[in-house]
């Protein structure tokens, strides 16, 4: 029965009635596929081709831990029978992901154990289709499971010749594991891997092999690091001229939050992107986290660069350094910087930190818009409600009053926020008065999740709108 048809749609309409069956219906010797949730049974045979079915091959893994999927892949409590079932099921789900030759593109589910996830990558060995693997918060192990997983891992790295992005965040990773890894790419000539996403975990013992996997990978381009810890002087230095001699690298993106060993961190900041042999290929730059390090380089590194067009910094770098203006002067000095964007959920924006940005943007005496701020929604597990002044629109509007010729423009992203804000409050209004008077402003977001925000608003908007001479991008 092909997927589509009245009666596959009829059977959907009953998903969550058929997921109660998951393991209702089963006795403690095991379970009987009749038994399965429609949608894990179609899964299964998509995954282990059954082409008489008609049904197309599958691609990629679905989030197995929706209600349609039954409750293999959560954390609900079960009896100790109920949960063995549960155990052959998933792992009958996981080795056929492994083996599925079609699959192109390989999310393993969250919550997996390391042992599950050998099950995938021991037949994944044989995949000639594979471009992506994504691994997050696997179930903590032993550390022989953990090597036996990395291993795998390493030696798919080793033969495959169309895998291009790997992201393993959240995963304990060992000194040997990353020693796999770096071997798998080092002894593939014809890697096809573009992209990496690793989760370090503040582990200083996993840095000079990080600085391995920088080197000999042949076709790194885009380097996402998390928790990365630099233990000494002499690790120091390979590091950093393992990104200094890199060639390939275009996009860094460092996460950096409660680092340690700020003063180091600071000093590889400025070995990779300053000096006569700084790295020249990466043009793409992110610091990310919530900064406990004092990053008073990047004033440094933005007068001195010459490689670097996009620049991301969270807006808690821009308070530690306490030097906001000094920021903004190094722009002055930059002909080469296309956009230097500052980024943050909007409860970080706090009234120290827009003390420092209007600094920075005012000392920013450059006639081409460059400069970009972005308040967003919390992904950290904020508190998402938010009232009407809570929103910093003093700050706007006098961002927007002052017409700075290097703003070139904000976004206001609270789609994930339950917002009681509105453009019809005080605050809103005088950021849409400020915005029909501004000349330089060139692009404007705004992502509510309430339709409420616009309310009342809609008819100011468009007289700021009519008024205002320079924007030429609105997104709402």
């Amino acid at each position: 029965m092909a997927e589509g048809t009245p009666e596959s749609t009829a059977n959907a309409t009953h998903v969550d009635e058929d997921a109660k069956l998951r393991t209702e219906n089963v006795d403690d010797s095991g379970y009987k596929d009749e038994d399965l949730p429609v949608a894990l049974k179609k899964l299964l045979q998509r995954l282990e081709g059954t082409p008489e079915l008609g049904l197309d091959a599958a691609t990629y893994v679905p989030i197995l831990s929706q209600a349609k999927y039954g409750d293999f892949f959560t954390n609900v409590a079960s009896s100790s029978s109920k949960m063995q079932i549960r155990k052959q099921v998933r792992l009958r789900v996981l080795k056929a992901i492994g083996s599925c030759n079609t699959l192109q593109v390989l999310r393993v589910p969250d919550g997996c154990t390391y042992s599950e996830l050998e099950a995938v990558l021991l037949p994944l060995q044989s995949n000639s289709e594979l471009t992506k693997i994504v691994i997050r918060r696997l179930e903590s192990s032993n550390d022989a499971d953990v090597e036996s997983c990395w291993l795998l891992l390493g030696q798919l790295l080793q033969t495959s010749h169309t895998l291009d992005r790997l992201i393993i965040e959240d995963c304990r990773l060992t000194p040997t594991g990353m020693s796999h890894l770096a071997s798998g790419l080092r002894g593939n000539s014809q890697s096809a891997v573009q992209l990496l996403n690793l989760d370090l975990g503040h582990d200083a013992s996993l840095t000079l092999h990080m600085a391995e996997i920088v080197s000999v990978a042949p076709k790194l381009r885009h380097l996402t690091l998390r928790g990365l810890e630099v233990p000494d002087e002499s690790i120091l230095g390979i590091l950093s001229q393992a990104f200094r001699q890199n060639t390939r690298l275009e996009t860094l993106f460092l996460y950096v939050g409660g680092c340690r060993g700020e003063n180091r961190m600071k000093e590889i900041l400025l070995n990779i992107f300053t000096g006569e042999d700084s790295n020249q290929s990466i043009s793409n730059l992110t610091l990310a986290g919530k900064a406990t390090c004092t990053f008073d380089c990047f004033a440094e590194i933005a007068s001195l660069n010459r490689s670097l067009k996009i620049i991301y910094l969270h807006v808690d770098y821009v308070a530690s350094t306490n030097q906001g203006g000094r920021i903004g002067q190094s722009l002055c000095s930059n002909s080469t910087l296309d956009a230097l964007y500052i980024f943050g959920a909007w409860y970080e924006w706090r009234e120290n930190i827009q003390a420092r940005v209007l600094e920075l943007i005012t000392a920013a005496d450059v006639k081409r818009p460059i400069i970009h701020l972005h308040i967003g929604s919390s992904k950290e597990g904020e508190d998402d409600s938010i009232k009407g002044d809570d929103l910093e629109w003093r700050f706007l509007v006098q961002a927007l009053r002052n017409n700075f010729p290097s703003l070139a423009s904000i976004l206001l992203d609270y789609a994930d926020l339950n917002a009681q804000a509105s453009l019809r409050q005080p605050g809103g209004q005088g950021f849409l008065d400020a915005l029909g008077n501004n000349s330089t402003l060139q692009s404007l977001g705004i992502r509510f999740g309430t339709r409420d925000f616009f309310q009342g608003g809609w008819k100011q908007l468009f007289k700021s709108l009519r008024v205002n001479t320079s924007l030429t991008r609105l997104g709402l």
